[in-house]
């Protein structure tokens, strides 16, 4: 009996983080369908995740490390946060090292010099709240030689095969149960 109610709440959990994980993938497809000719500007819901395609924020976003920036206001940004921002037609991430009531000054933690420009409030799109270098880790791994059969290939077969079992030990108690 007990085994029954967990195994439906389960499947309820299941089935709500499958209806919300295609919500928010349907909303993201619109969001970056409505940016399409302007991608620097899709925000969902005032966040965008960056991913880092340069070291010169390392050690503390690494390169192919995943930030997540929050859209904010000019007067919201202080010196020592790392902002998001174009420049030169590129995107960039440093991290601020002053700031006037009009402009601001950056510069890569991994740089020995500060940027030649400064920016002005048009050129900020928001500021880092969050760093993921997990990911990095994981692009790593999977670039060494047989990194992604040790990582991915393995791991996944081992997963079908947890739930070939568990699918299989299901079927057999409900076949003792209607004996």
């Amino acid at each position: 009996m007990i085994k029954k109610t967990i195994l439906k709440i389960l499947g309820i959990l299941i089935n709500v983080l499958l209806i919300a994980s295609i919500g928010l993938l349907i909303f993201s497809g619109y969001i970056a369908y409505q940016n399409r000719n302007n991608p620097e500007n899709a925000f969902i819901l005032g966040y965008k995740p960056i991913y880092t395609v340069s070291g010169s924020m390392e050690p503390t976003i690494r390169t192919h490390g995943i930030a997540l920036v929050k859209q904010c206001q000019f007067s919201d940004i202080k010196p020592n946060d790392i902002i998001l921002f174009n420049e030169d037609g590129k995107t960039i991430v440093h991290r601020v090292v002053s700031k006037t009531s009009t402009e601001i000054r950056t510069k890569g933690d991994n740089n020995n010099v500060a940027d030649a420009f400064t920016l002005t409030p048009a050129s900020i799109k928001g500021k880092v709240i969050g760093i993921w270098n997990w990911t990095a880790i994981m692009y790593d791994k999977l670039h060494e030689p047989y990194g992604i059969v040790k990582y991915l290939i393995i791991p996944g077969g081992l997963i079908v095969i947890a739930i070939a079992c568990t699918t299989l030990l299901v079927r057999d108690d409900s076949q003792r149960n209607k004996i």
